[in-house]
């Protein structure tokens, strides 16, 4: 597989395929339901998620108001 000899060969990363990160942005809380967006330390946020490929792009993302 291709993916799995790039990790290795540019980070000696074995059997990945990828990878995924995961982190809070802080925002002004909207007017409208703005509860949804305080998390647990008490400010508003969206959660972000991203994942890319061993070429260091995007193939996903994805933002959220859960918690």
């Amino acid at each position: 597989m291709e993916a799995k000899w790039i990790w290795q060969s540019m980070y000696k990363f074995p059997t990945a395929i990828g990878v995924i990160d995961c982190t809070h942005i802080g925002i002004l809380k909207p007017n409208r339901h703005g509860d949804e967006y305080i998390k647990r330390k008490g400010k508003p946020t969206l959660n972000v998620q991203a994942t890319c490929d061993a070429r260091e792009m995007f193939t996903n993302k994805c933002c959220t108001t859960w918690r």
